[in-house]
């Protein structure tokens, strides 16, 4: 389900705006151990002016980058916010990675912006609104967003990350399925690990011969 969320959102930009309990099951597969999502009522899809402003907010929400949800609120309405707008913005939302990730806090964050600025949501925002608002019990029961951590304590929010991160990488690569998204999801995992303790390129570390 994860991957399927990902996917459409990050990938496909082709998202399903109803995605509510009703309107997907699981099916058993006959040839494989594997089960396959079967999705339903697709007269609510959209997308949005660009698959990069979509990677935007996930990561923003993912990465506790307080910037780039600042970055994003451009995106939610129409018109352009000038510089003290956005000064106003970070105000606004400054405490919003305090508590554990709640579509209700974070609306009447951004409605209060909003009103206080007299500002307008565009469609694509209220689409993506109304997403967010229907798979958060989805996410929160499967574990994808953690209730129980520190978020404002980054090693414990990128070991989660990471973890969640692997968890996709594994499970596109046993099942063979989502190579794009394995692709994309692979590129950001490997930028958040360290892939080598001791880097020769710029470590001043010397060692005695090796007597044998």
């Amino acid at each position: 389900m994860y991957c399927f969320l990902n996917q459409m959102i990050m990938i496909d930009n082709l998202i399903h705006g109803d995605f509510h309990k009703k309107n997907w099951k699981v099916r058993k597969n006959e040839n494989n151990s594997f089960s396959s999502i079967v999705v339903y009522d697709f007269g609510l899809c959209f997308s949005s002016d660009s698959v990069e402003d979509n990677r935007t907010l996930w990561k923003s929400f993912e990465d506790n980058k307080l910037e780039n949800v600042c970055e994003f609120v451009n995106i939610l309405i129409n018109g352009k916010l000038n510089e003290k707008d956005n000064e106003e913005i970070k105000m606004h939302l400054n405490n919003i990675f305090e508590r554990p990730f709640n579509i209700q806090d974070i609306l009447e964050k951004l409605l209060s912006v909003i009103k206080d600025k007299n500002l307008v949501i565009n469609k694509y925002s209220l689409n993506i609104i109304l997403l967010a608002t229907l798979i958060e019990k989805l996410l929160i029961d499967s574990k994808m967003i953690e209730s129980d951590i520190d978020y404002t304590n980054d090693t414990l929010r990128i070991d989660k990350v990471q973890a969640r991160k692997a968890d996709i990488l594994s499970f596109c690569k046993t099942t063979n399925t989502y190579p794009e998204l394995y692709e994309y999801i692979n590129k950001d995992y490997k930028n958040m690990k360290i892939c080598n303790l001791f880097n020769t390129d710029n470590s001043n570390l010397d060692f005695d011969d090796i007597e044998y």
